[in-house]
């Protein structure tokens, strides 16, 4: 006798389980081959008929820190650098407020904070990035340690995670 093939709410509290992210069961239904919502005029992926995400550029991934920052309430306010990194001007201060240390590969000294409503994305703060000669930045991602960020760190190097994950962030946030 063949296995049965687990329910989208069964998938969905297993989703749940493996990645502390929740998502409604439809999310999970049975899948599709290739994108409903692709755009044939453009040739472009979308979320829905006619939607798709911005294309990441400095200014929106400047856009994306500041409205994060701003959504937590920090004081601390971005400027265009790369469409992956957001130069930091006046960093928060991390001993409040909800700021946790995160891993980073090119800083000793990285800060993430969870975004309302945004399922494990944050915005993270290197401090003295060296990458970019010491300079803070930020950048929107998912958080440290999650099967998320393990999934798009070596993939970082490849193509353009942050600004994906700050295109969707911009998204819902409207």
């Amino acid at each position: 006798m063949l296995a049965s093939r687990p329910t989208p709410e069964r998938r969905a509290f297993n989703h749940f389980l493996r990645s502390g992210q929740r998502f409604s069961p439809e999310a999970f239904s049975d899948e599709v081959k290739g994108n409903p919502n692709h755009d044939p005029k453009n040739g472009q992926f979308t979320f829905g008929p006619g939607d798709s995400l911005r294309r990441p550029s400095p200014e929106m991934m400047n856009e994306a820190t500041n409205t994060a920052l701003s959504s937590i309430g920090s004081k601390a306010t971005t400027r265009q650098l790369t469409s992956e990194f957001s130069q930091v001007n006046n960093p928060p201060d991390f001993s409040k407020g909800g700021w946790k240390p995160a891993y980073s590969s090119h800083t000793p000294t990285a800060y993430e904070h969870l975004l309302p409503d945004m399922n494990g994305m944050t915005v993270k703060i290197y401090v003295g990035d060296k990458n970019f000669g010491g300079t803070n930045t930020a950048t929107i991602s998912a958080q440290t340690y999650s099967f998320d960020h393990i999934v798009e760190w070596p993939l970082y190097r490849f193509f353009p995670v942050n600004a994906r994950n700050a295109a969707v962030y911009l998204k819902y946030k409207k």
